[in-house]
C-alpha cells in the first residue's frame, strides 16, 4: 500500500511539474508594465481618494470634476474618472502619469493601452504617449520637488528650459456611450528619451472612465517604405471625423 502511494504522489509531482513550469515561462516571457499603481487600486497616502502615483491636470475651473469610482469599474476595485460639464474654457482634462526612462528603451517601441468607457460624451477623448527628453522633469522626480524648483536649482532659466518633444502618438475617439473598451497607442522611443508621459482625457462635456493602463517595451516594428504618388495624409478631406488630426 505504501509503495502504490509513493508511486501515486511521483506521477503527480511528475505531472504538475510542467504545468507549474509553463505558467512560470509564460510570467517571464509577459512584457513589464511600466506603470506603478496601473489599476488605480493603491490610495495616495494621506488623501482620501486620489490614486498614488497619478497626477491630473489642473485647469482651475470648478466644471471639471476627477475622482475615483468603485462601482464601475473593469477589473479590480477602483476605476478613475473625469467628466466636464462646460466647453467655454477648451482645455484637454487628463489623467497622468510620468515615468523615468534610460537607455533600455532607446530604439524600442513602447505601447501605451488603457481600458475606457464613454458616458454621455460629447466632443473627443484620447490616449497620449510622448517621449521627451526632459532633464527638469527628471531631476525633480528624483529630488522629490516641483519642477519650477528643480529649474531654480539646477540654475536654468525659462527661455533657456531643455525639454525636447522626441514622439509623440495620441488616439482620439468621440464613441457617445460605450462599455468598456481597449484602446493602445504606439510609439517608437528615440535616442536620448529619459521621460515618458501617459495621458488619457477629454476635450468637450460628458463623463469618462478609465481603468487597468499599461506600458509596455516592445521589439521596434519595422519602418514600412512611403509608396509614391500617394496621398500620405490620413482622412485628407475630413470625412471621417478628422479624428486622425
Amino acid at each position: 500500500m505504501r509503495t502504490f502511494l509513493l508511486l501515486c504522489m511521483l506521477a503527480s509531482s511528475f505531472a504538475i511539474a510542467p504545468t507549474t513550469q509553463a505558467a512560470t515561462a509564460a510570467r517571464a516571457a509577459r512584457p513589464q508594465n511600466l506603470l506603478a499603481n496601473p489599476g488605480f487600486e493603491r490610495t495616495l497616502p494621506g488623501h482620501d481618494w486620489m490614486p498614488a502615483d497619478w497626477d491630473t491636470s489642473d485647469a482651475g475651473l470648478p466644471t471639471v470634476f476627477y475622482g475615483r469610482d468603485s462601482l464601475i469599474v473593469h477589473g479590480g476595485s477602483h476605476a478613475v474618472t473625469l467628466a466636464n460639464t462646460s466647453t467655454v474654457y477648451p482645455m484637454g482634462h487628463n489623467w497622468s502619469q510620468t515615468v523615468l526612462v534610460g537607455r533600455e528603451t532607446w530604439g524600442k517601441d513602447v505601447v501605451f493601452s488603457m481600458w475606457t468607457r464613454s458616458n454621455g460624451l460629447s466632443g473627443r477623448a484620447y490616449l497620449l504617449v510622448q517621449a521627451y527628453r526632459d532633464t527638469l522633469t527628471k531631476l525633480a522626480r528624483i529630488w522629490g520637488v516641483d519642477r519650477e524648483d528643480a529649474r531654480r536649482r539646477y540654475g536654468v532659466t525659462k527661455i533657456d528650459d531643455p525639454a525636447m518633444d522626441l514622439a509623440w502618438k495620441r488616439l482620439q475617439f468621440e464613441d457617445p456611450q460605450t462599455d468598456w473598451v481597449k484602446r493602445e497607442v504606439r510609439i517608437h522611443v528615440p535616442r536620448y528619451t529619459n521621460v515618458i508621459f501617459v495621458r488619457a482625457g477629454m476635450f468637450g462635456t460628458g463623463q469618462m472612465l478609465f481603468d487597468d493602463a499599461s506600458l509596455t517595451l516592445e521589439p521596434a516594428r519595422p519602418t514600412p517604405a512611403a509608396p509614391q504618388n500617394v496621398n500620405l495624409l490620413t482622412d485628407p478631406d475630413f470625412k471621417d471625423g478628422a479624428l486622425a488630426w
